[in-house]
């Protein structure tokens, strides 16, 4: 769409701060629903039983995920206990 200068004057500049305020917000609002509907979205994907969950116990163990140091166990058992 190509807007004239005088068109676009009269679009734009015709605004007073309430009618700015409100296109803020509506913005704000419109920008936290597609956010949780972005979040609520992504919830459901990952409850895809496929997905391969983990267990409660894996959920805190780094090796499922990463190769772990066993000379420092140690420190891992210490931080359990406190």
């Amino acid at each position: 769409m190509i807007l004239c200068f005088s068109s676009y004057e009269v679009l734009f500049t015709t605004r007073d701060a309430w009618d700015q305020a409100g296109y803020q917000m509506l913005a704000l609002g419109i920008t936290i629903a597609l956010a949780i509907v972005g979040g609520a979205c992504t919830g459901l994907i990952l409850k895809i039983p496929f997905l391969d969950n983990l267990t409660r116990d894996e959920c805190y163990e780094d090796s499922v995920f990463w190769e772990v140091n066993y000379r420092l166990l140690w420190v891992v058992k210490l931080v359990r206990l406190i």
